[in-house]
């Protein structure tokens, strides 16, 4: 997902967020529950995660549907996708209003919004 995004954003010269790091705040395990669990974080045209209440995970990357889960460990979002090297990855997750970084060692691999499913 974050390769997709990083390449879409270099070829269409996309600039995704407006706001400067340091108007962006860093979720706790309890607020990333609050905030993200239930909804979707998505880019709105290349890809989007919904977080079940469940666990699972419906990701969509340009138009093919992945699943897996979601766990929180610490203060980071870590979700497992059903691929063939079953990776888990987890992110810090930091927001400004609706928009939202999935970071990782202080780098932000993708940018996206928050949103209620539909």
């Amino acid at each position: 997902m974050a390769t997709v995004w990083l390449v879409g954003c270099a070829l269409c010269g996309v600039n995704p967020s407006v706001a400067s790091d340091d108007q962006f705040q860093r979720l706790s395990a309890a607020e990333i529950r609050t905030t993200i669990v239930g909804n979707v974080v998505t880019d709105e045209s290349h890809w989007s995660d919904r977080f079940e209440t469940s666990g699972s995970l419906r990701a969509i990357e340009l138009g093919h549907e992945k699943r897996g889960t979601w766990t929180i460990e610490g203060d980071e979002l870590c979700m497992k996708r059903e691929t063939r090297e079953r990776v888990t990855e987890c992110y810090e997750i930091w927001l400004y209003k609706n928009e939202v970084e999935y970071r990782r060692d202080g780098v932000t691999v993708a940018v996206g919004v928050v949103r209620k499913p539909r």
